[in-house]
């Protein structure tokens, strides 16, 4: 699994993805509140619902990368941390825990790559197989 996907996988764990979750339901992993590049609606609670798990996924997998590559105006690239990462992804503001975030995904990222990473990783770092094509 690269670090994209672990990235992933981590996000729609931490999001609570289980049969008759919000997340399962809406078709969105990541409990997102829209998406630039997947046709989606909205649900009375200001989430997107998309057609499929696998438009969902996308969504989700291309918000990671928007990051990365600095589309979305929050500052966030691929030199951010994953502390930085998730201050704008699960903000403080939203009664979330970035930090906690932060370190959960960490360790997923580890397990599934056999990798010791942190919540002071980038992003580059986690994703250099992405990044690199695989190489």
């Amino acid at each position: 699994m690269n670090g994209i996907e672990a990235i992933h996988d981590a996000i729609m764990t931490m999001e609570g993805w289980h049969l008759g979750s919000r997340s399962q339901i809406n078709r969105n992993p990541g409990n997102l509140r829209g998406s630039r590049t997947i046709p989606h609606q909205m649900d009375q609670g200001g989430y997107a619902v998309f057609p499929s798990i696998v438009a969902g996924s996308h969504a989700l997998l291309d918000l990671i990368t928007d990051y990365g590559n600095g589309l979305i105006k929050t500052g966030i690239s691929w030199d951010s941390t994953l502390d930085d990462i998730f201050k704008v992804y699960a903000p403080q503001a939203d009664h979330n825990q970035p930090s906690t975030y932060a370190l959960f995904v960490a360790g997923f990222v580890s397990h599934c790559q056999g990798k010791p990473y942190t919540h002071l990783s980038t992003l580059r770092e986690v994703c250099a197989d992405f990044l690199t094509g695989g190489k």
